[in-house]
């Protein structure tokens, strides 16, 4: 009796110390460099959502997933650490755990960049022939079943980690059975040169692609709008391209290999910088006039250059007066200077960005919103102070 006594005490401590000497990952708890599995893959999966990652979707954090997370930290104001902690899983809307929604696993309901990128996925495999719109229909879940039946998956029409997989690792010359069937999916499609006024398709996946390197921010919507062609210009200025928002061969094969936008060093290049800060600020034409503000909700005069000056890294007054003041002056302005104006009080009290051909653009509270006026215009050549230079 006392020696099976002692044998339960001696396996009892044996499972008491197992159970301490490993580790527990329980819910909440940080995600960082050489964990793996489904939490991991949901992290990758809403930095893919909001432009940060477009590696492999494996469910494996190596230095790709960090150096998204570190991008994504840095623009939220959080600790660069490259560790998912409850701080930036609460930014980035998710916990360490996969919770359905529009999370994954991808099923009838979901929405967004990764649920677009299975469409086109699909689409190219030739399982899928519906709308590449990022939504997860029907069609898309017929589509996942059918991928799944043909390789030996659970066809359940939902896209858990297994299937991502395997789209990952099938290349996109292999179709379902006889390559004859399949739909020529180039029909009634834009073809390159890309420019404004297509649609179709193509032009979905060159905003997809523009959107995951971090130069478009419109709808994903496959029309080559202005926001498109301005997107495209920022690109060709950041890679040396001819700079005429029109996507050709040059472009969309610079577009395959290209860097984040992120990872490109701030270049004192004034003939590269000038032009990209236009394009950018084109972007936000339309946009409406709100006295004090300073984002794409809405700007005031001084407000859009301030805003699209800091985004090039580009420190500025705030105050039109005061970046009046501050500037370098110059006699004719240049594409990318700053042009001023006295208008409702003497001295410096509007601003805009010259883009060229005589014309800025600036947010005018006349019109309401972001516009571009000729230098001509009565109003302004009677009220012009001058000009003044930031870009070295």
């Amino acid at each position: 009796m006392k020696r099976n006594f002692i044998i339960f005490v001696l396996l009892l401590t044996t499972v008491v110390f197992l159970s301490l000497s490993l580790p527990v990952y329980a819910e909440g708890e940080a995600l960082k460099e050489g964990m793996s599995g489904d939490s991991v893959l949901n992290l990758q999966a809403r930095l893919c959502d909001l432009g940060y990652y477009r590696g492999a979707l494996d469910g494996s954090f190596g230095p790709g997933t960090r150096s998204a997370l570190i991008s994504f930290q840095s623009d939220n104001n959080l600790e660069a650490d490259g560790i998912a902690g409850q701080a930036t899983l609460t930014a980035l809307d998710i916990t360490s755990a996969p919770s359905g929604g529009d999370q994954l696993p991808l099923k009838v309901g979901s929405s967004g960049t990764m649920v677009l990128r299975l469409q086109a996925r699909l689409h190219d495999l030739g399982y899928y022939q519906g709308a590449l719109d990022g939504s997860y229909g029907s069609g898309t879940s017929s589509a996942v079943a059918s991928f799944q039946s043909a390789n030996q998956l659970a066809a359940d029409g939902i896209a858990g980690m297994d299937t991502l997989r395997a789209l990952s690792l099938i290349s996109s010359e292999v179709s379902r059975g006889d390559t004859s069937t399949r739909t020529d999916t180039t029909q009634n499609n834009a073809q390159p040169p890309y420019k404004e006024g297509m649609s179709g398709n193509n032009v979905l996946k060159l905003q997809t692609r523009l959107s995951e390197l971090g130069y478009y921010q419109g709808p994903l919507d496959g029309k080559f709008g202005a926001g498109t062609r301005s997107a495209v210009a920022i690109f060709q200025a950041d890679n040396y391209l001819e700079i005429d928002g029109i996507a050709g061969l040059a472009t969309l094969t610079a577009l395959q290999s290209a860097k984040p936008r992120s990872a490109i060093p701030n270049r004192g290049d004034v003939d590269r910088k000038a032009p990209a800060l236009v394009a950018f600020a084109k972007q936000f034409l339309g946009t409406p006039y709100v006295w004090a503000g300073k984002s794409p909700s809405g700007f005031d005069c001084s407000g859009f250059t301030y805003y699209v000056f800091n985004h090039f890294g580009i420190s500025i007054p705030r105050a039109a007066d005061e970046q009046y003041f501050s500037g370098a002056k110059v006699s004719q302005p240049q594409l990318g200077d700053l042009v001023f104006f006295s208008t409702y009080e003497a001295g410096p009290s509007h601003v805009g960005i010259y883009i060229g051909d005589n014309q800025f653009i600036h947010s005018s509270s006349g019109t309401g919103d972001v516009t571009i006026t000729s230098l001509s215009a009565s109003y302004y050549s009677a009220r012009y102070l001058g000009a003044c230079r930031y870009l070295r």
